[in-house]
């Protein structure tokens, strides 16, 4: 799949528009969304720039909010289905983990 991601903190010279792996499901709750739509927002600049204080890993795909369709579901998600179109909103675990995810209400 092609994103932008960085591979260290700075300004927006640090974006690359480049291939990254396919997300993959590793707990039981998680979903995998196909974006439609992405947002960055103040949080993101401030990681980009690494002033957030938050140690991440790189390369890191930005954006904490977005929509789009859902692409896969790990066991236990009974709530969505394959298919579904979904809001998302990235938590805490985005930063310690490249894949998106609707959070089970």
């Amino acid at each position: 799949m092609k994103a932008i991601r960085i591979h260290e903190h700075g300004g927006i010279e640090k974006l690359r528009y480049e291939e990254a792996p396919e997300p993959k499901l590793v707990g039981h709750s998680d979903a995998i969304i196909k974006l439609r739509a992405a947002s960055l927002n103040h949080i993101d600049i401030w990681n980009r720039r690494g002033l957030t204080g938050i140690n991440i890993a790189f390369p890191r795909i930005l954006g904490g909010d977005g929509a789009g369709i859902v692409a896969d579901i790990s066991d236990q998600v009974k709530t969505i289905k394959i298919g579904d179109a979904v809001p998302v909103s990235i938590q805490e675990r985005a930063y310690t983990s490249p894949i998106w995810y609707a959070p089970e209400p």
